[in-house]
């Protein structure tokens, strides 16, 4: 006689109707726990379990602590994100912290299932939304890292002496990254090329409320 053992799984999302939704949706194939406290020596330890489903920023505090213990390198956690937002900058940071995987909180039946037995086999899995939002930043012009480190300042506010200053760079390449930024965002202003980049998800929602009052046309910028 042939017993199943069935797949064990730890939901700990920060929204308990999301958790309790995620448990009711695997309990028939899966044995899920529905952890209320985040407990990384449970979840990494020698009971640790075979996926761990979380919220955004619940999968990345686990993978930075994991990388941070060298005794825990051997047991690398299956982590599945399930995040309100899969634009490009949250994806790509996910799997740049070690997550296997990242699915949309309004993703199928069927794909979180797909998600969660493709994490447990070690494999990377995006849904949907995740991979079109990867697939067209491809496409678009990319920013070289400098730039990108001057657009997320420009997001927070700062003039260009000032990025200067905190990138150390002069101000001439300063006004130089700026007018790059804007041409390969296609943008006119600071204000729309944050925009832009928000929209995209080149940047985090962080900057959203500096990009307001910034007004300089592109003649000013550069």
């Amino acid at each position: 006689m042939f017993v199943t053992t069935k797949l064990d799984v730890t939901v700990v999302h920060a929204t308990p109707l999301i958790a309790a939704g995620l448990a009711a949706s695997l309990d028939a194939e899966c044995q899920v726990t529905l952890m209320s406290e985040f407990d990384h020596d449970r979840l990494l330890g020698p009971q640790a379990p075979a996926v761990v489903i979380s919220d955004y920023p619940s999968g990345l505090s686990l993978m930075q602590y994991h990388r941070s213990m060298p005794w825990l390198r051997l047991r690398v956690p299956r982590c599945l994100i399930v995040a309100e937002s899969t634009r490009c900058w949250q994806v790509r940071q996910a799997l740049e912290h070690g997550v296997q995987g990242v699915v949309g909180a309004d993703c199928s039946l069927q794909e979180l299932r797909r998600a969660v037995h493709s994490v447990r086999q070690g494999q990377r899995f995006l849904c949907e939304a995740a991979s079109a939002s990867m697939a067209e930043s491809l496409v678009q012009e990319s920013l070289t890292p400098r730039e990108m480190d001057v657009l997320k300042l420009l997001g927070e506010g700062m003039d260009n002496k000032t990025i200067s200053t905190r990138l150390r760079i002069a101000l001439g390449t300063v006004k130089t990254h700026v007018k790059a930024v804007l041409e390969k965002l296609d943008a006119s202003s600071r204000t729309q090329a944050v925009a832009t980049a928000l929209q995209r998800g080149l940047i985090g929602d962080e900057h959203r409320h500096h990009a307001a009052p910034m007004r300089q046309p592109v003649s000013a910028a550069c």
